[in-house]
């Protein structure tokens, strides 16, 4: 009998660090987060998902309700068609992206109204401490730009990941906005499959 009740307390140890070890790593696994109490745990997600890309706005007054919207509607956008590989969070603090907006915009070249600027950032790598500025802002409507489509904030953002401007007519990232077709109211594949290829490490 005493042999039996040794091994059935053996048995009931092993049991439970096996299962609780295992109860442990699926956990970790669905949530993607890391167990910072057990060291021997591994990250399973590496290359899968990673750290959302953050934004901030200086001031959501001078950019008004409406071009707010617009940008948010643009990092939705981007997330969509990247299949949420890239995606991204608001913040208020220090931010990969920050957000200026202007109720005028800076004198243009004759003929052309400068809607935004953005620092391009380094083809292939990751974003960090980017800037973008809207201009003519500030007012709740349409100011600039595709009304079904956030085409120039998509544009703007484009810029710090790296992405210059296109000669095709048919690329976001073509510095003319003459007509707004449907045919636009996309990114281009190549770009997303870089994105996808960037934050997919």
């Amino acid at each position: 009998m005493r042999n039996f009740i040794i091994f059935a307390v053996i048995f009931f140890i092993v049991l439970f660090f096996f299962v609780g070890e295992q109860l442990i790593e699926i956990s970790y696994n669905l949530s993607g987060a890391r167990n910072e109490t057990n060291e021997s745990l591994y990250y399973t997600n590496v290359g899968i998902t990673s750290p959302s890309v953050t934004y901030r706005f200086t001031d959501k007054e001078s950019c008004g309700n409406y071009e707010t919207k617009r940008v948010i509607w643009a990092f939705e956008v981007i997330e969509n068609e990247t299949d949420h590989i890239v995606t991204f969070e608001e913040t208020n603090s220090s931010a990969d992206i920050t957000i200026y907006c202007y109720i005028t915009a800076p004198s243009s070249q004759l003929g052309y109204i400068t809607q935004g600027e953005a620092t391009m950032g380094n083809y292939g790598e990751r974003v960090h401490n980017a800037v973008i500025n809207f201009y003519n802002t500030g007012q709740n409507r349409y100011s600039a730009g595709c009304k079904d489509y956030p085409d120039t904030e998509i544009h703007e953002i484009l810029h710090v990941f790296g992405f210059g401007h296109s000669a095709d007519t048919m690329s976001i990232m073509n510095w003319e906005h003459i007509v707004c077709r449907i045919d636009r109211f996309k990114i281009d594949p190549d770009i997303v499959e870089e994105l996808k290829k960037i934050y997919n490490q």
